[in-house]
């Protein structure tokens, strides 16, 4: 009982430490968050244990909003830091991360537009509000200054890392349709770069490695046997081409395919 007291005391002053105002764009609001992506991957075991006694819900709420903010922040460390909070936050609550998913599933989509493709103009990104029960409001956001702003791809792995512990933690009826809606933006370029018919050459090669770090992440995190069988098969062709057309061209590009084939075995056995 002391401790649950004194994990709700600290949720309490979270809450109280994570105003609506921090969202005005200075140097607070810039020190806060640096402060907030540092802290919180220490401190996931308080959050989900204030969670399981009873604490107010918000607090993911407005976790969630600060490091949405801080993932798309200039600055590069920030950036990442907040990448890896979102995974342990996660990590930590993922039995209470159903109200949350479409807008985690949303910040995933914009993440991996932003690392792959960002015109010379600027990225154009998807900004999200943060609403009660997890519920998002969606704009459009993106600005010639932006183009600095596209997520490294390291730290986009960290996000997949993060959805494949909530989706693992949803029963399996709930989690095909969204391990479906994660594979469609990683697994569309791929069937694009090896179709039936062969090209004159393979992708580059920093390509393809890539999305096949980004398939592998889903397949070796979401921890559904019979999803990722079920989907690693319908990817097999792909995969398959990849790695006979850049077998003997490119050895960096045909080891990361067998490290994908090596997590979809591990997970689906």
């Amino acid at each position: 009982m002391v401790r649950s007291v004194g994990i709700t005391d600290v949720t309490q002053l979270l809450l109280i430490t994570i105003p609506q105002s921090i969202f005005s764009p200075d140097q607070r609001f810039i020190s806060f968050v640096s402060m907030v992506v540092v802290v919180v991957p220490d401190r996931c075991d308080w959050v989900s244990a204030a969670l399981v006694c009873g604490a107010n819900p918000s607090l993911l709420q407005r976790l969630f909003g600060v490091l949405h903010r801080a993932m798309f922040h200039d600055d590069t460390d920030t950036r990442g830091a907040a990448a890896l909070a979102l995974k342990h936050v996660c990590d930590a609550t993922a039995g209470h991360l159903a109200p949350f998913l479409e807008p985690l599933m949303q910040l995933l989509t914009t993440a991996l537009a932003s690392s792959s493709v960002i015109s010379e103009r600027g990225a154009v990104g998807i900004s999200l509000a943060w609403g009660v029960g997890g519920r998002a409001e969606v704009g459009v956001a993106g600005s010639a200054g932006s183009a600095g702003r596209g997520m490294d791809a390291e730290d986009v792995l960290q996000i997949i890392e993060g959805l494949g512990y909530v989706v693992s933690a949803l029963p399996s009826e709930q989690a095909g349709p969204v391990l479906t809606t994660m594979l469609c933006p990683i697994a569309t370029p791929l069937l694009h770069m090896f179709p039936e018919e062969a090209v004159a050459g393979p992708p580059d090669a920093n390509v393809i490695v890539l999305y096949f770090d980004r398939l592998a992440a889903v397949l070796r995190y979401v921890a559904h046997p019979e999803l990722v069988a079920t989907s690693f098969r319908e990817l097999w062709p792909a995969v398959a081409r990849g790695l006979e057309r850049c077998g003997d061209k490119d050895e960096r590009a045909a080891e990361h395919i067998c490290r994908c084939i090596k997590y979809a075995l591990r997970t689906a056995r």
